[in-house]
């Protein structure tokens, strides 16, 4: 029996307490992700009159999961990101003696399939950035950076990006060019229809440019062309491409705790080739479907989007922008004023 001392103190300072600790560890889209997700726990605090942690159980915590359940309409998928970040914080509160020790063990959070976590409505974009962040900061301009941060800033599928060469980018006019070539080993999905020019922000073009200058491996494929992304052995190949988004996807890569509280140095999924087991991590096209929805969130009207991603409007608005509804009323605001 444990009978180490609790020091009284309310959800809320608890709360800031937490993110005044994580502040330092988490990326600035992680570290807010977590505090909208707890938010609704401290409320439920409120409204049910619990002022004092110490008196949280392993029943108040099935009572909270319940609640949020349906005061949240929430899906399995959702159910198990708040309840995996409740669990995260409720271990920081057994540091600071807050609550009962092992009460973390006692937050039940729901298992999912692979099909569940691919589906579009179920992508969590924060996630996806904390995995960007982490690139940007400790892998810059390495082959799976420059890669991925490709795929999400042009939302590229992941064929695009594997058929691109050096000559395909244009510096000077910071866009890159998707080809069609079919004869040479990378054709398109949809053939001479999806080439396209595709504009750069100027931090897209300063990575690139980075990544030609330091990092790329000089080759060329069978065709002798010469790949953008480039290994000892020539073109990156598909499914490294796919790999490099199953690695960098899961939790445990960019610093976030493992859903199933699994040790990495332990887990059966950890290292490069099992990564693709992981529940918790994307498929390659998660990434394309999120960036098209954040795309369509920063104000990039559907047309104009169209012809960046090759996806016709109405194939966006029905298989890729499913804005969450704070988004979806954010985007209506500007026409609000004419009525």
């Amino acid at each position: 029996m444990n009978d180490r001392s609790l020091e009284p103190i309310e959800p809320e300072d608890a709360f800031d307490w937490y993110l005044d600790e994580k502040d330092a560890e988490y990326s600035e889209n992680t570290l807010n992700a977590h505090r909208i997700r707890l938010q609704h726990f401290v409320r439920w605090c409120d409204e049910v009159g619990l002022d004092n942690l110490n008196d949280l159980d392993g029943r108040k915590v099935h009572r909270y999961k319940t609640w949020r359940t349906k005061e949240g309409d929430l899906n399995r998928v959702s159910q198990r990101t708040q309840m995996s970040t409740l669990r995260v914080f409720i271990r920081f509160c057994e540091k600071i003696d807050a609550v009962p020790e092992g009460l973390h063990e006692k937050v039940l959070v729901p298992s999912i399939s692979k099909k569940e976590k691919a589906r579009r409505k179920d992508v969590d974009t924060d996630e996806i950035l904390a995995a960007l962040h982490y690139l940007r900061k400790y892998e810059y301009a390495s082959n799976r950076h420059t890669a991925l941060e490709l795929m999400w800033h042009t939302a590229m599928r992941l064929g695009e990006i594997h058929g691109l060469d050096v000559e395909d980018y244009y510096p000077q006019k910071s866009y890159i060019k998707v080809k069609h070539r079919e004869s040479s080993g990378t054709p398109l999905k949809n053939k001479h229809s999806g080439e396209r020019a595709v504009n750069l922000s100027e931090g897209m073009g300063r990575l690139l440019d980075d990544y030609l200058a330091d990092n790329r491996i000089d080759a060329t494929d069978d065709n002798d062309r010469q790949p953008l992304i480039s290994t000892n052995y020539g073109r990156v190949s598909r499914t490294a491409i796919r790999n490099w988004v199953y690695q960098m996807t899961r939790p445990c890569e960019y610093g976030e705790p493992c859903p199933d509280d699994r040790d990495p140095d332990e887990c059966e999924y950890a290292g490069s080739s099992p990564a693709a087991g992981c529940p918790f991590n994307y498929f390659p096209h998660a990434i394309r479907s999120a960036s098209i929805t954040y795309h369509r969130n920063n104000g990039w009207p559907v047309e104009h989007l169209s012809d960046r991603v090759n996806a016709s409007p109405e194939i966006i608005k029905s298989h890729y922008d499913e804005p969450e509804d704070a988004d979806a009323l954010a985007r209506r605001e500007e026409f609000m004023k004419d009525l």
